[in-house]
């Protein structure tokens, strides 16, 4: 399913964190615990990326939403809890020169 099967819906892919990393790491001191964000849609990425820091993390934004396959279960970054320095360091890695 998708945005063409559900019209005027506007699709984010984030999260990775287990709900109890989250529970304890929101608005921890020094690096915050990083949420990967995707989407095809400037206005949803930015509403999701301020509900993630309001929520104490650090969106990090990955690209557009095909992209988040990079961060679903058994890829590298699925649930480790890893900084949003450390995820920028990872997802710029696959990023192709434009």
């Amino acid at each position: 399913m998708g945005s063409r099967d559900v019209p005027g819906s506007r699709w984010v892919a984030f999260n990775t964190v287990y709900y109890k990393t989250l529970q304890i790491e929101a608005h921890r001191n020094g690096d915050r615990v990083g949420i990967p964000l995707a989407s095809d849609d400037a206005e949803a990425l930015d509403t999701a990326a301020a509900l993630v820091r309001d929520a104490g993390f650090d969106p990090v934004v990955v690209g557009p939403l095909a992209r988040g396959k990079e961060f679903e279960p058994d890829t590298k970054p699925y649930n480790t809890g890893m900084s949003g320095e450390e995820l920028r360091t990872l997802f710029n890695r696959f990023t192709e020169p434009r």
